[in-house]
């Protein structure tokens, strides 16, 4: 494998490090794994203090996040507590008051939520910045009714609010705050010491977001964005990590696939499960991929016709940028952190995983 090829490296390190020279994002940090664990990372720019962010350095996650709640709700699901075909509404009172777009169409359950199939249009980026709202606020959007596109359970949508009603129902199961549920049943038990809910509750340095300043002062110049904090919205994005602690986690999850899977607090079967084509992802959405997509359990899927399976999330916050992704058949991963709104690191990762493979 050409994964830890000194070449090979170098090669990536320039991709990042050429995104912080042409102004993409003040900072820009990145990883490589494998079935062992983290064997390369690097990292470009400023992370606030006059350093070069590295593989400790803290970032917010987003959407990345939604592999953590997949994880923690089949935890429940395992322990059985509760079952994936169960409807919303038995966790969430206020969605019975929601209109549903027939009258024959089913309210969506745990299952059809967690493959984006909940009938909700996509919400980027409105959803993105309501991770503090309180759940009497949630139960108030829900009350003055939600849109749909489709019937629930029949189409692909990606949809930040069927993944905090998944929050609301994981709360509702365990009998706490969701962000408290998925520490114990999850990052907790695998050592994920630096992901946190919480930038206070971060032991490394926390970059802070930012967007280009808005008086056109050119190039470089970026303005600072307020950090939200947890709420109803966590489930969908409100996660803090680190390169070693989201590599440690892929690793963790591409383990599923071995013949020794790593243990942990979600079976190996239902880390599998997280990993399978669920639902069938539109081109119109994935217009620049060049590989069959779908979504599984919090996680994307990728189909390339010489590697198979290539297993990814990305994540973008106001004022930051995350993916990650690996190969299913080889172990092999990358993960990468940029602190700009729009950043689109996964262009980056995505480049680096192709060259990390060849």
């Amino acid at each position: 494998m050409s994964g830890t090829d000194p070449q090979v490296i170098a090669d990536v390190d320039a991709l990042f490090r050429e995104r912080v020279e042409r102004g993409v994002a003040p900072s820009s940090v990145w990883g490589v794994f494998d079935r062992t664990g983290l064997v390369a990372s690097g990292g470009h720019g400023d992370r606030g203090d006059g350093v070069a962010p590295d593989a400790d350095t803290v970032y917010r996650i987003a959407s990345c996040t939604k592999s953590v709640t997949a994880a923690t709700l089949l935890a429940l699901v395992a322990d059985d507590r509760v079952r994936l075909d169960a409807p919303i509404t038995d966790f969430v009172p206020a969605f019975a008051d929601v209109v549903l777009p027939t009258a024959d169409s089913p309210v969506p359950t745990l299952r059809m939520l967690l493959t984006m199939a909940g009938g909700f249009p996509t919400d980027d980026p409105w959803a993105d910045r309501q991770e503090s709202i309180s759940d009497a606020e949630f139960d108030d959007v829900l009350r003055a009714g939600l849109l749909f596109d489709s019937v629930p359970g029949t189409r692909f949508a990606y949809s930040n609010t069927g993944y905090a009603l998944l929050g609301r129902a994981i709360a509702v199961v365990a009998g706490g705050p969701f962000p408290e549920v998925a520490t114990e049943l999850v990052l907790d038990p695998l050592g994920l010491r630096d992901t946190v809910f919480r930038a206070d509750d971060a032991r490394g340095h926390v970059v802070t977001g930012v967007r280009p300043a808005a008086d056109g002062a050119g190039v470089g110049t970026w303005e600072p964005l307020p950090m939200s904090g947890p709420g109803a919205f966590s489930s969908i994005g409100g996660l803090f990590s680190t390169v070693t602690d989201l590599a440690r986690w892929g690793r963790h999850l591409a383990s599923a696939f071995t013949e020794a899977p790593e243990p942990g607090p979600v079976s190996p079967a239902d880390r599998r499960l997280m990993q399978q084509a669920m639902r069938v992802v539109p081109r119109a959405v994935v217009p620049t991929s060049s590989r069959a997509t779908a979504y599984g359990f919090g996680l994307f899927v990728e189909q390339d016709p010489a590697i198979g399976e290539l297993v990814s999330h990305s994540g973008g916050y106001p004022g930051f940028s995350a993916h990650m992704r690996w190969s299913v058949r080889d172990g092999l991963g990358v993960v990468a952190f940029e602190n700009a709104t729009q950043a689109k690191v996964s262009a980056a990762a995505d480049r680096a995983l192709d060259l990390v493979l060849t």
